[in-house]
């Protein structure tokens, strides 16, 4: 339940909790009972919660994956404020840093699908808020576009992609450097060292300090005879992976190749909301390869994405699968359905880390450039087996030409559960 709750939870001094749960925000007033639904379809990467600054960002997408609206509610308060799109615009929130909003505005014609049939939000122009919608800093540079963002030691690194062609391909990242606001002290903790008591600390204020004896309240006896359990309505479970080392559950993650990457520092293994097991850190053969029933090449119906699904539909032919009913995405659901299993995207992984799957006779897809896949079949020492729809040929490539190689386009790779 810890982690499920995820990173936002926050109950407030009239005793209103918010929190989310499975894609839902709730409002619940502990004294008059009342449970309310504030938004629905809300993905770990659709919010952003300052505990500082005691606020809730969200935006909330369509089907089509596209948000017209960022909130902003301050949760003390509950009064929300939003930020809106244009005619012909969309929005994209993307983040936080030092408590402001990262956010953007994207162009109707320049929402695409990936290869892979994820919404891919390219931004044109950046904007950095506080919570009151002051506006901070804006970014843009012609021909380029924002499709993600993270900040690492207060320095705002922007992906970006641009277009070449008609078709956006990866670009050189770009940075922001926050300029902190450093605040003056007005408690500190200091220490000094007598003869009489050695090393000891107290707490040093500011010039004009009063201090006033504190109140003491006596607890009071309260009988509870009201149930005290909230019962939430059935929805379907996220998608969700889960970390465990170390005899507990150490995280939960939206992605798998997220997952993958902290079991492999820690030592352990990563189940996904089915108790399927996703990945382990253990060994492996020193040789694996994979025979595949059916090779099946592009053509002007079937791209390479869809011909290695069809591969593996025809590996799996017979096989009791366990089907997915939830995936990260709407793309990865109906691969699931297609091949009659539990797709998994395993983005961020390395090339040694997605070889676990190949040494269970589960072949991987992998992306070779923006526009096309392959198939990963086999292993050894130094080499990777890759199949290439674009021409049915099987061929054997250096482990390191391939590390760059994947490397290059992001590290995409994708493959299967099994029972």
């Amino acid at each position: 339940l810890k982690e499920d709750l995820g990173d936002f939870a926050y109950l407030t001094y009239n005793d209103v909790f918010y929190f989310m749960m499975n894609e839902t925000l709730y409002s619940y007033n502990i004294i008059t009972k009342n449970l309310e639904v504030l938004a629905t379809n809300i993905k770990e990467q659709d919010y952003v919660f300052s505990k500082e600054n005691s606020f809730l960002a969200w935006q909330e997408k369509d089907d089509t994956g596209i948000a017209k609206t960022i909130t902003i509610m301050d949760l003390p308060t509950g009064r929300k404020q939003q930020v809106t799109s244009d005619q012909g615009d969309n929005l994209k929130l993307l983040g936080l840093i030092d408590n402001n909003i990262i956010y953007g505005y994207a162009k109707d014609s320049d929402v695409y699908t990936s290869l892979i049939g994820e919404t891919i939000v390219p931004v044109n122009k950046l904007y950095i808020m506080d919570q009151k919608g002051n506006m901070l800093k804006d970014y843009s540079k012609k021909g380029y576009y924002v499709i993600d963002a993270s900040v690492k030691d207060n320095v705002l690194e922007l992906v970006r992609v641009k277009k070449e062609n008609g078709a956006f391909v990866p670009a050189k990242a770009d940075y922001i450097l926050n300029e902190e606001v450093k605040q003056e002290q007005t408690i500190m903790v200091t220490s000094r060292v007598t003869e009489s008591t050695l090393k000891e600390h107290y707490i040093s204020l500011t010039g004009g300090t009063e201090l006033k004896k504190p109140k003491v309240v006596d607890t009071a006896v309260t009988v509870i005879n009201d149930e005290t359990v909230l019962r939430l309505e059935e929805r379907d479970l996220s998608s969700a992976y889960y970390v465990y080392a170390y005899g507990g559950i150490i995280g939960k993650y939206k992605t798998a190749g997220e997952a993958v990457q902290v079991a492999d520092e820690n030592v352990g293994v990563v189940m996904n909301q089915n108790l399927q097991m996703v990945w382990r850190r253990g060994t492996k053969r020193s040789i694996a390869n994979i025979d595949l029933s059916e090779v099946v090449t592009t053509s002007g119906t079937v791209n390479s994405y869809e011909a290695c699904l069809k591969m593996i539909q025809a590996l799996n032919q017979g096989k009791r699968l366990k089907q997915a009913t939830v995936a990260e995405s709407n793309a990865m659901l109906h691969a699931s359905e297609q091949i009659g299993a539990t797709m998994v995207n395993l983005t961020g992984a390395t090339l040694d880390q997605v070889e676990y799957y190949i040494n269970l006779g589960r072949p991987v897809i992998a992306a070779k450039s923006n526009s096309s896949m392959v198939l990963l079949v086999g292993y050894d020492a130094t080499h990777v087996t890759i199949l290439d729809p674009d021409n049915g040929a099987k061929n054997k490539m250096t482990r390191k030409l391939a590390e760059e190689l994947f490397a290059g386009c992001g590290n995409i790779f994708m493959s299967y559960v099994g029972e």
